[in-house]
């Protein structure tokens, strides 16, 4: 490869990279149309596979075949769950209110919500999250203060997200507990990752046992 094909090559990755981060997703589909030629992309969290390129204007199967594709899975690869907008009005007081007790509390930064890349306010950057209960059997939702505070890099990997997050469902003496949601893709296989009676599994065990969410 020269320098421009690098380059070029470098920014695909980068777009690759934004739309990972944007909406969390375990594998991603793309067209590459360069002039009268053209190849087929799929991202996932271990891998890139790149067709090879083919003359989509005189030989436009391919290209067909795998429009047909997006348009019968056209939310595959993509999980719904945390990102859910804030709308109840009561959610967004619970937000801004939990918001400003962080900043009191030292954990977040003071003054105004900054949004990176900036131009989003704190209910844009928000999301509910649903999370199964530490006591199991039922689902915990959480409104998250803002964006995420670690995002993962790199498209390969877990794709680790953190959020300081306050849960919806108030406790008895009236105050929202204040979490840090960490969500990443597991690999079940993986002997540090498996099913019950791994040795991960025995540490979440120990953490939900001492009430850590």
């Amino acid at each position: 490869m020269n320098f421009e094909q690098v380059n070029n090559w470098t920014q695909i990755q980068e777009y690759a990279f934004t739309a990972f981060r944007s909406v969390p997703r375990c594998f991603l589909l793309a067209i590459g149309i360069f002039v009268d030629m053209a190849r087929l992309f799929r991202w996932d969290r271990s891998s890139v596979l790149v067709s090879r390129s083919f003359p989509y204007k005189t030989q436009p199967e391919p290209l067909l075949e795998f429009i047909m594709g997006l348009a019968l899975y056209a939310n595959g690869g993509i999980d719904p769950t945390p990102t859910a907008p804030i709308v109840l009005e009561a959610e967004r007081d619970l937000v801004d209110k939990a918001y400003r007790k962080g900043q009191e509390d030292n954990l977040l930064p003071p003054g105004s919500y900054q949004s990176d890349p900036p131009g989003r306010c704190l209910m844009q950057s928000s999301i509910r999250i649903s999370v199964p209960s530490a006591t199991g059997g039922v689902l915990d939702t959480y409104v998250t203060l803002g964006q995420p505070l670690f995002c993962s890099q790199s498209i390969f990997g877990r794709g680790t997200r953190v959020w300081i997050a306050v849960r919806i469902c108030r406790t008895d003496d009236g105050d929202a507990p204040t979490v840090m949601i960490k969500d990443y893709w597991r690999e079940s296989h993986r002997w540090t990752e498996g099913p019950s009676g791994k040795p991960s599994a025995a540490n979440y065990t120990i953490l939900y046992e001492t009430g850590v969410n």
